[in-house]
């Protein structure tokens, strides 16, 4: 994940290294200690830098967890907080390869979607302005040709109608199919099919069909109050309202936010998209800890059972 400038609260933070991003061998040597101090040495590092006030390392090999250990601090404001290997986090984008992707192959296993058929087949409005030829697959991938992210300004609070409204007059940016382009949008549009095939709204679809069935304990959209204690901190409150919906919601280094009546944003999502949607999209909004993301990337790893079969895990590692 990026690492932000040090600011009075901890950026979104967490350094998570799981046998997947690792691509290590199922059927190599048992990792030692030694071979995991470069770890300790770059999170030491970074919080003696101040890139981030703290960070959960998680390692696994195959099916195994061979380390996990929390660095530094998980809040700075009002007081400071160790950090601790149970803590959770705003995931941000990681919302949609664990949530929405997840959410999208599941329903093209029960034949519910089809990835090569237009987004406007299930989401009708979505259509005009070029959008019209725009497949699930081209959403997936990023080559969708729409932009980054969407302009916010003049829409404040919980506004998702005014989201909507912004987002289907849009036009791409290029052609689809062209070179990959990052975008947000992909994804809450994604999100959004999900909630219409399926009959009911994303955080409840992925509770049921992933989280819960993987015993992601902590993991989910909107946590409740009973986790604010161990929910790391991510930017003042009202600072998310930047106008561009680009993922960060961070600004002016924190200098921003040195006012002793501002509070620090905690188990509410910074992203500024997923902000104006209530809190629950594609793009953004899940909570989840270190141990909630092992069980994922074990799954994966496992085949996929029991949220994905084997070979749509074999189709997710195969270049689009």
């Amino acid at each position: 994940m990026k690492a932000f400038p040090r600011r009075p609260w901890p950026a979104l933070l967490g350094l998570l290294a799981w046998a997947t991003a690792w691509s290590l061998p199922l059927q190599a040597a048992p990792l030692q200690a030694a071979d995991l101090a470069p770890l300790e040495r770059i999170a030491d590092e970074e919080i003696a830098t101040g890139h981030v006030p703290g960070a959960v390392i998680l390692v696994g090999q195959g099916q195994r967890i061979v380390y996990r250990r929390a660095f530094g601090l998980r809040a700075v404001v009002p007081v400071e907080e160790a950090m601790t290997p149970d803590t959770v986090f705003d995931l941000a984008s990681l919302t949609k390869v664990v949530v929405t992707t997840t959410a999208v192959l599941q329903l093209a296993e029960k034949g519910q979607v089809d990835l090569d058929t237009t987004a406007a087949r299930y989401w009708p409005a979505f259509t005009g302005q070029g959008k019209d030829s725009i497949t699930l697959r081209q959403l997936l991938t990023h080559t969708s040709g729409l932009p980054p992210g969407l302009d916010l300004r003049g829409i404040n609070g919980v506004n998702p109608a005014a989201v909507w409204q912004r987002l289907l007059a849009l036009k791409p940016r290029q052609p689809a199919s062209q070179e990959p382009v990052y975008s947000d949008l992909n994804f809450i549009v994604l999100g959004e099919i999900v909630r219409r095939v399926a009959s009911e709204s994303l955080d409840s679809y992925a509770r049921r069909h992933i989280l819960a069935p993987l015993h992601m304990a902590d993991a989910g959209f909107l946590p409740p109050a009973s986790l604010l204690p161990r929910i790391a901190p991510t930017n003042w409150k009202g600072s998310a309202a930047n106008g561009r919906g680009n993922g960060t919601g961070i600004g002016n280094n924190g200098r921003n936010g040195s006012s002793s009546d501002r509070q620090p944003r905690r188990g509410e999502v910074h992203d500024p998209l997923a902000e104006r949607l209530g809190g629950v999209a594609g793009n953004a909004g899940l909570f989840a800890s270190a141990d909630d993301l092992a069980a994922f990337a074990q799954a994966l790893l496992a085949g996929g059972k029991p949220i994905l079969k084997s070979s749509t895990v074999a189709r997710m590692w195969a270049p689009q």
